[in-house]
């Protein structure tokens, strides 16, 4: 690109090379998976009649035998027409066990192949969205201790009712990566919970929660909100904190309730004005930047819904990428009309946007490629890269 060219218009080249790469390889690598598919029922159909017509020769030979033995008259032929229906029965038994192992081995290497092919398409559709390629409306993060660790899930709501979400790798984070206790956020940190009359001051006593013994059980995440929940299990008691902003202002809101009372702390003037706000706040706050931090650290694409249909089951992929290039369209449109006019672009290392490239891709799907091309909003690109 050339020197002049800004930083967005370079976002947008990279999101269309990786749209170009990620996403036609998914089409791609889907398209093989069906096709394997339907070999696959194909095959099972024929194996299906195949093994009916073995079940059948049974029954013809019994009505063979019968109707010999109502046409010769012979009273003495059902002991050998018994024994010769028996034998018949193991034979085709073997010859089944034997076909049926043979099938099995052919099946499992169609399975393969669909499996294959499905966790290509996979990974090709993770790898573009791993990227943030596209607007996110809202994003979420969810955090949940379980099984000795923390599950983090990073969740995308895109236009066009786009939803992505992502499992996050906890194993590296500075605070999640065990069993977060209070007491590693601050040693000692106390938190009014109730008061009580005393008769030595007209002021009422206030009672504290030591929060040491309390651990992170969960955590949401959202552009303006943050909310915790810490819990002690073997009180049964929890502390939920929600940390929120709007523009200057910063509310924080602290939720005691045990298994006698639910306790609001800070609409509690009397609770409140004990609540060491200051300090919860930057408790917070490190909370907010050790869960953002999770964005950089995707671990997996769990679910991939394009209106409330699941992707990644449906391999609905075409469907997809229609949708995402109606969404950068807009963006790409002038980085394409460069490409088009015989612009080289450089992604990164040997990574190169230019005709050359959009055409080879498109000419994965020989065929298919105008379908493609016009699906994706790039109608005649193959007749204007290359007219001959």
């Amino acid at each position: 690109m050339a020197q002049g060219d800004t930083q967005e218009g370079m976002e947008y080249a990279r999101t269309l090379y990786y749209a170009l790469t990620d996403l036609l390889d998914a089409i791609s690598y889907s398209d093989r998976a069906m096709e394997d598919q339907k070999e696959l029922e194909e095959f099972n159909n024929q194996i299906k009649a195949r093994m009916d017509r073995v079940d059948r020769i049974k029954d013809d030979i019994s009505k063979l035998l019968k109707t010999f033995q109502e046409e010769s008259g012979s009273t003495g032929f059902q002991e050998y027409a018994d024994q010769l229906l028996e034998f018949t029965g193991v034979l085709l038994g073997r010859y089944k066990d034997r076909v049926s192992k043979d099938i099995a081995s052919n099946q499992q290497e169609i399975v393969n192949s669909v499996e294959s092919d499905r966790s290509k398409a996979t990974k090709s559709t993770e790898a573009f969205f791993a990227r943030d390629p596209i607007p996110v409306n809202e994003r979420n993060f969810s955090v949940k201790f379980t099984e000795g660790a923390y599950d983090a899930r990073i969740k995308n709501r895109c236009p066009k009712d786009i939803y992505y979400e992502f499992a996050a790798n906890t194993k590296n984070s500075e605070l999640l990566r065990s069993q977060l206790y209070f007491s590693t956020l601050s040693k000692g940190f106390k938190i009014p919970v109730r008061t009580a009359e005393t008769w030595i001051s007209k002021d009422p006593a206030v009672d504290y929660e030591r929060t040491d013994r309390y651990f992170m059980d969960s955590a949401e995440l959202t552009k303006q909100n943050l909310s915790v929940v810490f819990v002690d299990p073997e009180k049964e008691s929890q502390f939920r904190i929600v940390l929120s902003r709007a523009d200057s202002s910063i509310f924080l809101d602290v939720e005691y309730s045990d298994k006698l009372q639910k306790v609001d702390v800070t609409s509690q003037p009397a609770l409140n004005n004990k609540l060491e706000s200051g300090e919860l706040t930057s408790i917070m706050d490190r909370i907010t930047r050790s869960i953002a931090d999770l964005q950089e650290k995707k671990l997996k694409l769990l679910k991939l819904n394009l209106r409330d249909s699941d992707v990644l089951t449906k391999m609905n992929y075409f469907d997809l990428i229609i949708t995402i290039f109606g969404i950068i369209e807009e963006n790409v449109s002038h980085v394409i009309s460069r490409i088009l006019a015989g612009d080289r672009i450089t992604i990164s290392g040997n990574d190169v946007l230019d005709s050359e490239f959009m055409k080879d891709k498109l000419s994965m799907f020989e065929e298919r490629a105008r379908e493609v091309a016009t699906a994706i909003g790039m109608n005649g690109i193959m007749d204007r890269i290359n007219p001959s």
